[in-house]
């Protein structure tokens, strides 16, 4: 049996006899033998001290082994860690545990392939809109994070003031794109602004409702 195999052909094998068969495949080098019987033993800890001596092909192969062996979430999470493949974790992850998905993306994800991962987090997420905005906020993507806002600041969800709504979209929007070192997500909602920057100069406001008018993009801009 291989390595891949040895959860489901564990052999009970007696102390006396795993002894023999260990010194027999150590005298003789045989570093893929001996690793074999202690896994099939279920003594792991000892299959992965003997393939850390048999070079990196067998650590390998008896480390995914390891990881194969307990399907459980701590092995699943460890052995994305190990094997750097996170898009298979997202896609499986359990999203009533989302915060420590978007953590550990943070944590562990290659730089390039962190906004991916967090925008595919983040689908997943369509029926938890509070949740999706935060993970499309750490994927940078200010297309889908200025739509959600643009969603829920309502007159409604202010108290029916229109102004305040407008007001907090406008806030967050502003750091945001600061964040991250864009002007796009003023543009994608150049209505909303060009309302705020009229409530502001009807407030006498002015300078601050131009700097709002400014941040929009011109027409040749907007057509480019």
């Amino acid at each position: 049996a291989g390595l891949g195999t040895y959860a489901a052909s564990n052999v009970p094998i007696t102390s006396p006899e795993l002894a023999h068969k260990l010194n027999l495949a150590m005298l003789n080098g045989n570093f893929d033998g001996a690793v074999d019987c202690c896994l099939k033993a279920g003594r792991v800890a000892d299959a992965l001290v003997l393939a850390a001596s048999g070079g990196p092909e067998l650590w390998t192969a008896t480390r995914d082994a390891y990881l194969r062996s307990n399907p459980s979430p701590f092995m699943s999470t460890l052995s994305a860690i190990v094997h750097q493949d996170f898009s298979k974790y997202v896609a499986e992850s359990d999203l009533s545990l989302w915060k420590e998905t978007l953590a550990l993306l943070n944590t562990y994800a290659a730089p390039e392939e962190l906004s991916s991962l967090c925008n595919m987090l983040a689908d997943r997420l369509s029926s938890d809109p509070a949740a999706a905005t935060l993970c499309y906020m750490c994927a940078a993507n200010i297309e889908k994070t200025t739509s959600l806002w643009e969603a829920y600041h309502t007159p409604a969800a202010e108290g029916g003031s229109e102004p305040a709504a407008l007001l907090g979209m406008m806030e967050k929007l502003a750091v945001f794109q600061e964040a991250a070192q864009t002007k796009e997500g003023f543009a994608l909602v150049a209505h909303k602004v060009t309302q705020f920057a009229e409530v502001l100069a009807a407030q006498g406001c002015l300078p601050a409702a131009m700097q709002y008018l400014l941040s929009l993009p011109s027409h040749d801009e907007a057509a480019a």
